[in-house]
């Protein structure tokens, strides 16, 4: 039975030194050429992708060095020659060894968040990232981003700005309205309650009401806690940590909003369009106060009476 199996084997070896002599193809196009390869692709699938952009001269024999070499092949963003071998395409394939990494930035992650995110896949140093980054809360615009490895902080510092001034254009929001976002996009849970909550906002700033969000409170206290981090512990941090009962009244922060009047001194986020949307053209109501249920879904009172019966109801 082994004696069996080796000669199929040497029998495919053939095979893929013959396909990759005799099938070659005639190349119409010279240059870098970049493929996105997804999960769950399968080795027949990234062939004829290969193939269809010029970089494969032969499916098949992609297929049999598959069948012989058994490693199964990365998903990721790779950039190959024209004309480059088949072994070497597999070599490169099979060992992950992407030139683009494709990285999603949630909506209202902290800016911290995103330098964590970019130095855990070993794109982007920490330190680097946050220097560049300083003073642009809120315009590192959360979108699916390709980076290239060892690219700069700057460059990609700069991608996520333009991507963020590409998308305002039309909307131009104020700094103090980009503070309002970043508060939106941490308190909804649905887009629905969004346009609301932002009308919440404004009727408090409207009385002189504080605002009294826990989100500021938690940026607040993560802020202190960060600035006692190293960048070798940094992978550990965890963001946004619930309050404990009471840490609203006593933290002391220039990002407490139960304590200060008016808006944080900066965005305590970086939201996403539709949070922004919303603080631009909020709903128009009564309400002043509201909180999210267990589910996340929003209750909104006109009362702190009302606000109280929510709170037992809701959460109690």
């Amino acid at each position: 039975m082994l004696l069996f199996s080796a000669k199929i084997l040497i029998v495919f070896a053939i095979i893929i030194v013959i396909i990759m002599r005799f099938t070659g193809k005639k190349e119409t196009r010279s240059g870098p050429v970049s493929v996105e390869i997804t999960k769950g692709q399968g080795v027949k699938e990234i062939a004829q992708k290969l193939h269809d952009v010029g970089v494969l001269p032969s499916k098949t024999a992609l297929y049999w060095l598959s069948l012989t070499q058994r490693k199964p092949l990365q998903a990721g963003l790779y950039r190959f020659e024209v004309g480059q071998s088949v072994e070497d395409i597999y070599t490169t394939l099979a060992s992950g060894s992407v030139y683009e990494e494709k990285v999603t930035i949630p909506e209202g992650w902290r800016t911290e968040q995103i330098a964590q995110m970019f130095y855990k896949k070993g794109l982007v140093d920490y330190e680097a990232f946050m220097s560049v980054a300083d003073g642009k809360e809120g315009t590192l615009f959360p979108d699916t981003y390709h980076v290239a490895k060892n690219t700069t902080a700057q460059t990609v510092i700069d991608m996520m700005v333009q991507n963020f001034t590409k998308r305002t254009q039309e909307l131009h929001p104020t700094p103090d309205q980009l503070i309002l976002a970043s508060m939106v996009e941490r308190e909804a849970k649905n887009d629905e309650d969004r346009p609301i909550i932002a009308s919440v906002f404004n009727n408090r700033l409207k009385v002189g009401m504080k605002l009294e969000s826990d989100v500021t409170v938690e940026y607040g206290l993560d802020s202190d806690k960060l600035a006692l981090q190293t960048k070798e512990n940094i992978n550990d941090f965890v963001f946004w940590t619930p309050l404990k009962a009471g840490e609203s009244k006593t933290a002391k922060s220039t990002y407490n909003t139960y304590k200060i009047a008016g808006l944080p001194p900066t965005p305590i986020s970086n939201p996403g369009i539709k949070s922004i949307q919303a603080v631009m053209t909020p709903d128009k109501s009564d309400y002043y106060f509201f909180l999210a249920d267990k589910d996340g879904k929003a209750h909104f009172a006109k009362t702190k009476a009302q606000h109280d019966d929510n709170i037992r109801k809701y959460l109690n």
